[in-house]
């Protein structure tokens, strides 16, 4: 749809078949008939004009009369990115069903791919004949060791991959930056990280927070033969990885959430829950390393009226320790977590509104998600309103004013602050000095999202 061509390789179907057929011709001039040729392309380009699953079958029967081995079928185009490089919010094997509808109509293999994280699907699929091959992508990023596991029967041990796109596409490769993965810090880092060297002196380790930053520095403390204990304030392990997976569509988030969580079992790890850490609560357990991982807490700017009863957390929202009610909500701050806090709002039947400062919402999230985030927003009806600063919190709702100081009332009967968080070091500093060995790592310290926190716990584990 966006190369119009009018010579002999543009216009009607045969013209267009030219290029591909040509190239299949070279190669096999070069390199013999028998040589192996795999071809993937899109099925379905998902844009206005561009190429149907339909018409996908015409060039299928086209490149096997040709001679190619395999077909690989993928979908989606730059212009579709969500449907190329899938975001969180798409399911698992969403779109096998184009390699299933091409491989009705040839008798070469067939690849599918799409989203596949889990041996079970995998399994299901080849096992219902779908494709005759699967290929996985980003899930070898996020756990090289995927089919080795899988064959194994090391199922709880894999990393799956959550199509965050954060350490890898849309977060590093786009911006020509060496690829990494936010799950998995050893991806990119094999230098450095690949290999895990045993503790020259075992330690006794105390980490405060059983967020994902301490999570993997216990792991990856406790596996190079560290003396490890635990401490988290709340009932259970997760930290903010908890509030991120229940806005819509960020379900995956649990996936690592359950990695963790089983490798703080396997590895047997001392877990103290519910337990509040003070200096006098960390000293008395005399350790040679304090890590602390204590997170962030929201930010509350100074904004006359932001103390009132009609004002809640978006945080407090996700953790359901506050209900919001009313028809009318307007959700402060337009970054990640002010978008998915509307989102998660919408469903209600009510007028859901987000007012943010910057020229336009979500610009702290990765481009692709973002798309896919911009475009549920929209299909939501949640309004967004931009270059708006908030003024003052009434009880007849948020007042705003433009870049030219006009100033408006937005109504609403509960306004939901998102304006991110702070660190809290307070431990931190209390404890300097005091402690042979102290570091402060993820939310707590420079930490920004989930890869800052996997990367400074699985740092800070081995250098200590």
């Amino acid at each position: 749809s966006s190369n119009k061509r009018t010579d002999q390789y543009g216009g009607n179907f045969k013209n267009r078949m030219n290029f591909p057929l040509e190239i299949i011709r070279g190669i096999k001039k070069s390199l013999g008939q028998d040589y192996p040729l795999l071809f993937r392309f899109s099925a379905d380009e998902f844009v206005e004009e561009g190429r149907s699953l339909e018409e996908s079958k015409q060039v299928a029967r086209g490149l096997e009369g040709e001679g190619v081995h395999v077909l690989d079928v993928s979908a989606g185009t730059y212009d579709s990115m969500p449907t190329l490089i899938e975001p969180m919010s798409y399911e698992e094997g969403w779109k096998i069903y184009l390699a299933e509808e091409i491989k009705k109509v040839v008798k070469i293999p067939v690849i599918g791919v799409g989203v596949i994280r889990t041996p079970a699907m995998a399994e299901n699929i080849l096992k219902e004949g779908q494709v005759d091959f699967l290929a996985l992508g980003r899930a070898l990023l996020a756990d090289p060791h995927w089919p080795n596991k899988a064959r194994q029967g090391r199922v709880d041990e894999i990393i799956k991959c959550i199509s965050c796109n954060i350490g890898c596409i849309g977060g590093r490769v786009f911006r020509d930056l060496h690829i990494r993965c936010t799950i998995n810090p050893v991806t990119g880092r094999e230098r450095e990280f690949g290999t895990l060297i045993p503790a020259a002196k075992r330690k006794k380790v105390l980490i405060i927070g059983g967020g994902p930053a301490g999570m993997e520095a216990a792991r990856i403390a406790k596996m190079r033969g560290h003396q490890v204990t635990l401490v988290e304030k709340s009932a259970r392990l997760g930290g903010q990885l908890r509030l991120a997976a229940v806005p819509p569509g960020k379900d995956k988030i649990n996936w690592y959430s359950d990695y963790l969580l089983y490798q703080m079992e396997k590895l047997k790890i001392k877990i103290h829950l519910r337990h509040q850490a003070t200096p006098t609560s960390a000293q008395r357990l005399n350790p040679d390393v304090v890590i602390v991982a204590t997170g962030a807490t929201p930010w509350v700017p100074d904004i006359p009226g932001i103390e009132s009863p009609n004002v809640v957390q978006a945080w407090e929202v996700l953790e359901r320790k506050k209900k919001v009610v009313g028809s009318q909500i307007v959700v402060a701050g337009g970054g990640i977590v002010g978008c998915e806090t509307a989102l998660f709002l919408a469903p209600s039947n009510r007028k859901v509104t987000i007012v943010e400062m910057l020229e336009s919402i979500a610009l702290d999230m990765e481009p692709i998600n973002r798309t896919d985030l911009q475009a549920k927003i929209q299909k939501a009806g949640i309004e967004v309103l931009v270059k708006k600063t908030v003024k003052r919190i009434t009880d007849e709702g948020l007042t705003v004013s433009d870049d030219k100081g006009q100033e408006e009332l937005i109504p609403a009967e509960r306004v939901v602050l998102a304006f991110g968080g702070k660190p809290d070091d307070s431990l931190f500093r209390k404890l300097a000095g005091k402690i042979p060995e102290l570091h402060l790592i993820g939310d707590s310290g420079r930490g920004r999202n989930i890869f800052d926190a996997a990367y400074d716990g699985a740092r800070v584990g081995r250098l200590i």
